[in-house]
C-alpha cells in the first residue's frame, strides 16, 4: 500500500502518526486531533513552502498511525513514542543521563543531597536539570558549607563508628554517630528544600526565628551558625534580579530560532526573583506551536511544575497540556500566553537570553569547525573529522580484557556514543589481537542511529597498532574512513606523537595546540 493510499484511509479521529524511511526507521512522530486532516496537510501544496516539511517528506517512505480516544491521550502517547524511537526530526530534550540534577533523599531517616543523572519515582525530591555542571556543583558546595547535610553513602553511614573529616572541618553534624537528632536534622533538610525551591524569604524567616530562639537559650555557637547562614543567603539574593512584586513561582519560556536550530531559554522565577536561567540547544523541524507542545510535555514529565508558565506563543494543544500539567502537579497550572505588564518584561528578558545563548553557541561551533579544518589540513585527512571515534585496550596481564570506544562529534564529547567491548577471544597479553577484534566488531556493525560511521578513527598506540587498524579496514573493505594512532610522549619529550599510514616519522604538534 503506497503513502497516498494510507493517507486516504486515515480516520477523522485523534491519534498519533509515525513517519518512516525506506529502512523502517521512525523519522518523525506527531499527534493530531484529526489524523486525516493533519497527515494530509503534509502532502498539500501549502506544505511545499515550509522548508522543514519539504526536507522531511523527501525521506518519508512509510506511515503508521495509532488512533486514541482523545487529544490528551494522543499528546501523552506522542511523548512516549518519541522517547522510545528517538526520531531524528522530533524535538528531543537530552535525557536524564545527559543533564545533572540534585537529589534530596527525603525518604531516608537522615536525608542527603547528591548529584545524579537519573530521575526515578522513588519518593525523593529532584531539582534541576542543570545544563551547566559547574552551577550544579557550586550549589552542592554552598549547601555542604552552610547547611551541613551528610555526604556519605548509606553503607558508610550505617557502618561508621566515629565522625569523619567532614565533621572535623564543620561541614557535617555527624548524624551517623548521634551528634544530631533526627528531628533537628529533619529541620535542616527542610531548609535545604526551601533553598533549592527558591523560597528564600520563607527560609530566612524560619532561620531568623531559630536564631532568636537559640540566642534566648544562650546557645550562642548555634545562633552564630544561623547568623552566618542568613548572611550567605542574603548575599545570594543580592545577585538575583527582582522580577516583579507578586510572590508567584513562575517559569518563563522563550526561544531564538534560525532555521531548524533553536535555543530555548527557561527562566525560573521563585517568589518574585529570577532564580535560574536554563538554556537548551535543540534541533527542531516543527512549527513553534508543535515545538512548545513537545518541550512542555517532555520538560515537565518529572520536574516540579510552578504556579504559572509564561509563554511567548500559544501551544498547539493548550487545553490538553493544561490537563496533563494539572494531573502531574496535583493542582491548577496557569498558562499565560502573550502576556502584558511585568510578565511581558520577563518574556523580553528570556528572549534576550535565548538570542545571546544562541550566538555564543554558534561562535563556539565556528571555532570548533576551524580547529577541525586545521586538524584535517595538518594530518592530510580525506575527511573533515566531524565524528571521531577513539579506541583503547585495557587488561590485567591479558585477563579481564576490555576494549573501549569514546566518541567526539564536532569537537565535543558524545557520551551516548561511548561503548565498551568485552574481549571474546583467547585471554592472553596480546594488545594487537585485542585491538583487531574490537575494531572488527565495531566496523561490522550495520549503520544505524546508534552506530554512525566515523570520519576518523584514533588508536591508542604507536606504529604497530596503526598497522593493525589499517589491516582491519583493508580486510573488511571499508573505505572513506581516516585512521591515525597516538603514542604517549617519552621522558624528555614535550608532546605526544601522531602516526599516519604510509608515513615513517610521526607528526608532532606544538605544546598547547588547539
Amino acid at each position: 500500500m503506497n503513502l497516498e493510499t494510507k493517507v486516504a484511509a486515515l480516520p477523522h479521529a485523534p491519534g498519533v502518526y509515525l513517519m518512516k524511511d525506506a529502512g523502517g526507521r521512525v523519522l518523525y512522530v506527531g499527534k493530531a486531533g484529526d489524523l486525516k486532516k493533519r497527515v494530509g496537510s503534509y502532502f498539500s501544496k501549502r506544505a511545499e513552502g515550509r522548508y522543514q516539511i519539504k526536507f522531511l517528506m523527501q525521506k518519508v517512505r512509510d506511515l503508521e498511525s495509532i488512533v486514541t480516544t482523545s487529544e490528551k491521550e494522543a499528546l501523552l502517547l506522542e511523548n512516549t513514542l518519541i522517547k522510545k524511537h528517538s526520531p531524528k526530526y522530533n524535538l528531543q530534550l537530552k535525557d536524564d543521563r545527559s543533564y545533572l540534577s540534585l537529589k534530596l533523599s527525603v525518604k531516608d531517616r537522615f536525608p542527603r543531597l547528591y548529584i545524579t543523572r537519573q530521575i526515578r519515582k522513588d519518593g525523593s525530591l529532584y531539582f534541576g536539570p542543570y545544563p551547566s555542571g559547574s552551577a550544579c556543583r557550586e550549589t552542592v558546595e554552598f549547601i555542604e558549607k552552610h547547611f551541613r547535610l551528610r555526604t556519605c553513602s548509606d553503607h558508610e553511614f550505617a557502618n561508621r563508628s566515629r565522625p569523619c573529616l567532614q565533621y572535623q572541618i564543620h561541614r557535617c553534624d555527624a548524624p551517623c554517630v548521634g551528634q544530631i537528632g533526627r528531628n533537628d536534622y529533619g529541620k535542616i533538610a527542610g531548609q535545604v528544600r526551601l533553598f533549592l525551591e527558591g523560597h528564600n524569604q520563607d527560609l530566612l524567616r524560619e532561620v531568623r526565628q531559630e536564631m532568636a530562639l537559640l540566642a534566648g537559650r544562650e546557645e550562642f555557637e548555634k545562633a552564630a551558625r544561623c547568623r552566618n547562614l542568613i548572611r550567605a543567603i542574603e548575599t545570594t539574593l543580592e545577585k538575583q534580579s527582582v522580577a516583579r512584586h507578586l510572590w508567584l513561582d513562575q517559569d518563563v519560556i522563550a526561544w531564538h530560532r534560525e532555521g531548524e536550530r533553536v535555543t530555548v531559554c527557561l527562566l525560573e522565577i521563585r517568589q518574585g526573583k529570577v532564580w535560574e536561567s536554563r538554556l537548551y540547544h535543540l534541533a527542531s523541524y516543527q512549527e513553534d506551536a508543535e515545538l512548545l507542545d513537545q518541550f512542555l510535555n517532555q520538560y515537565y514529565e518529572d520536574r516540579r511544575i510552578p504556579d504559572e508558565i509564561v509563554l511567548a506563543a500559544k501551544p498547539e494543544s493548550p487545553v490538553e497540556l493544561r490537563q496533563i500539567l494539572r494531573d502531574r502537579r496535583g493542582g491548577a497550572v496557569r498558562l499565560s500566553i502573550h502576556p502584558r505588564g511585568d510578565r511581558r518584561d520577563l518574556l523580553r528578558l528570556a528572549f534576550r537570553n535565548a538570542a545571546d545563548g544562541f550566538k555564543r553557541r554558534q561562535g563556539r561551533e565556528e571555532e570548533l569547525r576551524e580547529i577541525l579544518a586545521r586538524l584535517q589540513n595538518s594530518l592530510g585527512l580525506q575527511n573533515l573529522p566531524r565524528r571521531i571515534e577513539c579506541f583503547d585496550i585495557s587488561n590485567l596481564g591479558g585477563k579481564q580484557a576490555v576494549g573501549s570506544l569514546v566518541c567526539f562529534v564536532e569537537g565535543e564529547p558524545l557520551k551516548e556514543g561511548y561503548r565498551r567491548f568485552r574481549i571474546r577471544g583467547k585471554q592472553e597479553p596480546d594488545d594487537y589481537r585485542m585491538m583487531q577484534e574490537v575494531l572488527s566488531r565495531r566496523l561490522l556493525h550495520k549503520e544505524t542511529a546508534k552506530w554512525i560511521r566515523p570520519d576518523l578513527i584514533v588508536i591508542d598506540g604507536g606504529r604497530g597498532q596503526l598497522q593493525v587498524a589499517c589491516r582491519v579496514i583493508e580486510q573488511l573493505n571499508v573505505t572513506g574512513i581516516d585512521v591515525i594512532a597516538l603514542a604517549k610522549a617519552k621522558e624528555g619529550e614535550a608532546v605526544d606523537k601522531v602516526y599516519l599510514p604510509g608515513r615513517k616519522n610521526p607528526v608532532r604538534f606544538r605544546p598547547h595546540s588547539s
